[in-house]
């Protein structure tokens, strides 16, 4: 196989691309010239034929104009310009602005992340206000420090009045008997 390196090189020369990328891009259109090389000595051309017509293909305009768009400027960066460090609001800044144009560009897919945050936010406040109603708001009374829960609880004397679940509920009965007995309520 014929080393095509020296005439690629030649003709990507007024590209300027930026020496790790020529390799890569060298080596890539070698390959291919290979493979062409090859596809022509099989049909029956000789090595002078078909070494002449790979080399046709390179000389395409086509396919320096390929090049030209698909390589990346010298000089290019790949990070938008800009602040690349310093301050932290920046940063969010442009951050915040290519999520905006990458969520305009794609309606489908904001129109789903927009609808899954809404709901989730929705869905938290919700828990939150019920949380918030049931547990963590204090009871509506002047001093609820001095409230107090009364239970049965079993004795060895045994119990009276109605018993269902775990810690039943007085009845109006028992509550008028602790009244009447008890001096601490």
């Amino acid at each position: 196989m014929p080393d095509w390196s020296k005439e690629i090189r030649e003709r990507l020369a007024g590209l300027r691309i930026e020496p790790a990328r020529e390799a890569s891009v060298v080596e890539e259109i070698a390959q291919h010239l290979d493979d062409r090389y090859a596809e022509l000595l099989g049909r029956g051309a000789s090595p002078e034929e078909a070494r002449a017509s790979a080399l046709e293909e390179l000389d395409r305009p086509a396919i320096a104009a390929a090049l030209k768009h698909a390589l990346p400027r010298p000089g290019a960066p790949g990070v938008p310009p800009g602040d690349r460090g310093g301050h932290f609001l920046s940063g969010i800044g442009r951050d915040f602005r290519y999520g905006f144009r990458r969520l305009r560009l794609e309606p489908g897919f904001a129109a789903v992340a927009i609808l899954s945050l809404a709901l989730g936010v929705g869905a938290n406040t919700a828990i939150f206000q019920l949380l918030d109603a049931v547990r963590l708001r204090s009871l509506p009374v002047a001093e609820p420090e001095k409230l107090y829960n009364v239970r049965i609880v079993p004795t060895d004397e045994g119990r009276s009045g109605s018993f269902s679940g775990r810690w039943p509920q007085l009845t109006s009965a028992i509550w008028e008997r602790l009244l009447s007995e008890q001096k601490a309520f």
